[in-house]
């Protein structure tokens, strides 16, 4: 995902901030279906993304919460995408001058309704994972 991801540290507080840019969003997998997806379906499934779900709006995450453990962050905070703001928490491992973690989504959840192509054959379960890889400042 492009953009980019800050964590600070101030009076012993950390805090974890993320401004990403939708457009850059990648389909890497999909699990569990009938067939593997093609590169096609994943032009399909992020043209979809792009022009009628997230509209090519920021997302951003602020940390209102975080504890650090040898190079790992338990992150709790407020996440912001497809014009609604919710409570996401996530764990982040921070070796290596990066920031790399899951953050699962419940799409239903942000009022995104899962894809469907192909007459039905293609769909994209409700719970999905963003993989998060950003250097660190």
């Amino acid at each position: 995902m492009g953009g980019g991801g800050r964590r600070r540290r101030g009076r012993g507080r950390v805090l974890v901030t993320l401004q990403a840019d939708s457009r850059s969003l990648q389909i890497r997998d999909g699990l569990h279906g009938l067939k593997p997806l093609s590169d096609r379906d994943r032009r399909q499934i992020r043209k979809n993304i792009d022009k009628e779900i997230l509209l090519g709006r920021p997302i951003a995450f602020r940390s209102s919460g975080v504890d650090e453990t040898d190079g790992h962050l338990s992150v709790s905070g407020e996440l912001e995408m497809a014009g609604a703001t919710r409570p996401a928490t996530f764990e982040l491992d921070t070796s290596g001058g990066r920031a790399r973690g899951t953050l699962p989504v419940v799409q239903s959840e942000w009022g995104i309704e899962p894809y469907r192509g192909m007459m039905g054959a293609l769909k994209v379960r409700d719970d999905v994972e963003v993989v998060l890889d950003v250097e660190l400042p």
